[in-house]
């Protein structure tokens, strides 16, 4: 049969460039294959002399010769290309270039059909980021290669700091290189033999992470973890931590990824030597449990989300812990893995939620529980709700809500406690609010509302069914002045609000109050808001949408769908804005106290991008005393040098305390970060730290030194680390000594 074979060869013949096209027609059945590659995938050659002997069925270019197929671009001094077999051969100066990857040598071997080949003579290759030499690299597809007799590194310098090498690996662009017989060297020194080693071609979380320290209350310490990765839906952790004077720690972690599904599991155990608590100025608090078992230390968690039809959502979350001091005395430990400040300071959480949510509507069943001996929580066993958005009457000016809610509850105290009085009721509730907004004088928005709320009890303080009723009315009033300079808006946002609500049918006082739900009681009072600020147009933004009152308001809110329309409208033609000024100030006057209960004032100042200066404090007037006062100073304007001053202050935990941290980068490739917490009330330091981190070509050095307490009375603990880690392969990391380790990347 015949079969055609369209070539588009260019010629280049000194500085003549001529482009032929034309057929090579040649029939014969072996031919058939080759018009199904090369029919789809064009070849183009170039060479400043190009013979095609079409007799012999060769295409030989000869200097400055290129050949290019597919995604694959091959140079060389001369290319000899088979056009029966469909192979091409390139001898002297070859290079091989796919993408990012490059490989030099001598000479190249490759079938056209099969993808398949071989590179000898080896002179240097890239793969991002690894830098490698070979005796032979076999080519088994487009991204599938083996490597004979190799070196690898991320140096790019002629004589890298460090290299390794094997005796052979197995590479594949999309997924893992696998090395064989592996030594690492240091200037041409040997220090490490790994009989198998891999790393992924991707840049994921892989291998050994070391932690090396020293600490004045546990010593010297080792904390290290291993990344084990399959793919982006399964990947985890081992972890082996060494703290002379507390003992060795052993964990692991997973994440584990479905189709509508998310799983993680984590477990850790460290069996204490007993006898670190008979040093003197211990901080630690240790365990709860009598006996021997109070050194025994541990910690579970798992964790579960599916996606299901309906618009379903399920969570299943359990944490238990030995004892309620882990997470304070582990908290060092817990930080290295990962894991945030807030869940190291909450109680544990056990529950199972399922959750559907509509555009009008959302329900929610809700089981919780108390799995760790020392918790004091209010269980729910079962708690059902349903809620509805506020949305219009049709054919009325109104708008309704409804909230309704069964729960099972009971609190719960630690073992050691013993709890006199009623801790458990079952509770119905259901509460329906009608609303009226609607504009006056296309300036003002008036919203007069009405709700009634019932709920009902298993049992009251004296022992019998309940129901209690209760109604309240309320009318706020609101609106949006905006005046314009030029490009600057200045927007005014005042709001006010009555509301009335009687005593309830049943006082609470004769209730078991478990929740706020429980609390109702008389209020008469109105509230007062304002919100005043600023806006400019953001120098090179995009167009983009902000949130305005102008959609928000509920006249014309009268269902989400409604809603997204109005707000991709605005999209279209608003552009985007930074707000340099805005301050909230919110309180609540008691008209059956005669006082002001709470000034609440919140305030953000942005006069510069780089710039900031955000606070917020609540005032109480009966006492006449600030209750909590934030505020923090940002200075991030400069590449060079930044940094941060905040104050903090909490009246019922009578805390007052300060906080600096101030950050530069230097030309040479450092940057050093100094931090401080300072106790006001107590009149000490909390914590001292300086984190440097020091780019050395192609490594990347971490220092970091910890100095705290937590009383006045107490001695400092020290802690100081050394980090020491590959740029390019932050997973790879190099314990040096003793005292000089690498730092944990994280995931």
């Amino acid at each position: 049969m015949a079969s055609g074979v369209l070539y588009v060869v260019s010629i280049m013949q000194k500085k003549f460039h001529l482009t032929f096209l034309f057929f090579i027609i040649l029939f014969s059945a072996n031919l058939h294959a080759q018009e199904t590659v090369q029919g789809n995938s064009p070849l183009k050659i170039e060479g400043e002399k190009v013979d095609y002997l079409l007799d012999k069925g060769f295409v030989i270019a000869i200097d400055k010769a290129a050949i290019e197929y597919k995604d694959i671009k091959i140079f060389a001094d001369r290319l000899e290309i088979d056009v029966n077999k469909e192979e091409v051969k390139a001898i002297g100066n070859v290079y091989y270039v796919k993408d990012k990857n490059t490989v030099k040598a001598k000479y190249l071997f490759y079938n056209l059909k099969d993808d398949k080949g071989y590179i000898t003579d080896i002179i240097e290759g890239y793969f991002p980021p690894w830098y490698w030499k070979g005796k032979r690299i076999d080519i088994l597809s487009e991204n599938e290669f083996i490597l004979s007799r190799g070196s690898f590194t991320t140096c790019y310098e002629k004589h890298p700091h460090y290299h390794l090498s094997c005796s052979s690996a197995t590479l594949n662009l999309e997924d893992k290189a696998i090395a064989r017989n592996v030594l690492f060297y240091i200037d041409g020194l040997p220090i490490f033999y790994f009989p198998y080693y891999y790393t992924y071609m991707k840049h994921v979380p892989y291998g050994l992470v070391n932690w090396v320290g020293s600490s004045e209350e546990k010593g010297f310490m080792d904390l290290a973890h291993y990344n084990w990765y399959v793919n982006d839906d399964f990947r985890g952790r081992v972890y082996l931590d060494y703290e002379k004077n507390l003992g060795w720690g052993e964990g692991f972690d997973v994440d584990l990824k479905t189709e509508h599904g998310k799983n993680y599991i984590y477990g850790y155990y460290m069996d204490e030597n007993e006898d670190f608590y008979d040093q003197e100025n211990i901080t630690r608090y240790g365990g709860t449990a009598e006996g021997n078992e109070k050194y025994k230390r541990w910690k579970g968690i798992f964790k579960h989300r599916q996606e299901w039809e309906g618009d379903l959502t399920s969570i299943i979350k359990i944490e238990k812990f030995s004892d309620e001091n882990f997470n304070k005395d582990f908290y060092f430990e817990e930080m290295n893995k990962g894991v945030d400040s807030f869940a190291l300071s909450r109680a544990p959480e056990n529950y199972f939620s399922l959750e559907q949510v509509k555009p009008n509507y959302n329900s929610i069943l809700y089981v919780n529980g108390a799995l760790n001996d020392f918790e004091q929580l209010i269980e729910r066993k079962p708690s059902v709700s349903f809620s509805t958005r506020e949305q219009k009457i049709e054919g009325l000016p109104l708008n309704y809500k409804i909230d309704a809610n069964y729960s099972d509850l009971e609190e719960v105290f630690p073992e050691d406690e013993n709890v006199d009085g009623d801790t458990k009721v079952q509770r119905w509730d259901i509460l329906g609010k009608v609303s009226s907004p609607h504009k006056i004088n296309d300036w003002l928005v008036s919203e007069p509302y009405l709700t009634l709320e019932g709920t009902g009890y298993s049992e009251s303080l004296e022992g019998d069914e309940v129901f209690r009723s209760t109604e309240s009315v309320g009318w706020n009033f609101r609106t949006k002045l905006v005046k314009p300079y030029g490009d600057v808006q200045h927007i005014f946002q005042p709001q006010i609000g009555y509301y009335y609500r009687p005593e309830p049918s049943i006082p609470r006082d004769d209730l078991i109050r478990l929740d706020p739900i429980d609390r109702i009681t008389s209020q008469n009072g109105f509230f007062v808001e304002f919100v005043n600020r600023l806006k400019v147009p953001q120098q090179g933004g995009a167009e983009e949408y902000l949130p305005s009152q102008e959609y928000d308001d509920f006249y014309h809110r009268e269902n989400e769908a409604q809603k997204e329309i109005l707000a991709s409208t605005i999209r279209s033609y608003e552009k985007t804005y930074r707000e340099p000024f805005n301050l909230r100030i919110l309180s609540n006057y008691s008209l059956e106290e005669h006082k002001w209960d709470y000034v609440f004032v919140e305030n953000t100042i942005i006069p510069i991008t780089g710039l900031s200066l955000i606070s917020d404090a609540t005032y109480t007037p009966e006492i006449d005393q600030f209750q909590i006062i934030n505020s923090t100073l940002g200075l991030s304007k400069w590449e060079k040098v930044g940094g941060s001053l905040g104050v903090s202050y909490y009246r019922d935990e009578s805390l007052c305390q300060g906080n600096g941290s101030i950050w530069f980068n230097f030309p040479s490739n450092m940057a050093i970060q100094l931090v401080t917490t300072y106790d006001f009330d107590n009149d000490f330091v909390r914590s001292n730290g300086v984190y440097i981190n020091k780019s050395l070509h192609c490594w990347t050095a971490e220092l970091q030194w910890n100095r705290y307490k937590n009383t006045r009375d107490e001695q400092y603990t020290s802690e100081i680390f050394f980090t020491l880690s590959i740029t390019e392969a932050p997973g790879f990391k190099i314990p040096l000594s003793r005292n000089l380790t690498p730092a944990a990347n994280g995931r």
